[in-house]
């Protein structure tokens, strides 16, 4: 299991600051609910969900538009796809000044289709391994 530590670092010193009380941190946490699990269940949990706002090609504009607009130091996002994450998340945000790793990757199997997936603002904070 891989542990990761992301550490704040301000551009001024160039010195990391790992526990400063000083700079305000943003975190923002949202379920953004996995596709497969939405795909499967789409006509018994989400009837009510008109598809263009429950499907994912439907959702991820507006997921982006949402981290634009907040444009948070860290997002903590659960119900990550595992294809999505790749395909989709790490290539946008990173184009967006994020970058981003998949924790729970041993779930990846053929029946745990998503995990969580946490990403920070580089200008702002950098992974300390």
């Amino acid at each position: 299991m891989e542990t990761a530590t992301v550490a704040q670092h301000s551009q001024s010193e160039g010195k990391e600051k790992e526990n400063s009380t000083d700079t305000p941190l943003s975190v923002i946490s949202w379920n953004i609910l996995s596709d497969t699990w939405y795909q499967q269940s789409r006509n018994e949990d989400y009837s009510h969900t008109a598809d263009e706002h429950g499907s994912w090609e439907g959702r991820f504009p507006l997921f982006l538009k949402w981290v634009e607009a907040l444009s948070p130091d860290v997002l903590a996002l659960q119900e990550v796809d595992f294809d999505k994450f790749e395909s989709h998340l790490l290539p946008e945000l990173q184009d967006r000044g994020y970058d981003g790793r998949m924790q729970s990757m041993k779930k990846h199997n053929g029946r745990q289709p998503c995990g969580v997936a946490t990403f920070w603002r580089v200008d702002k904070l950098q992974l300390v391994r």
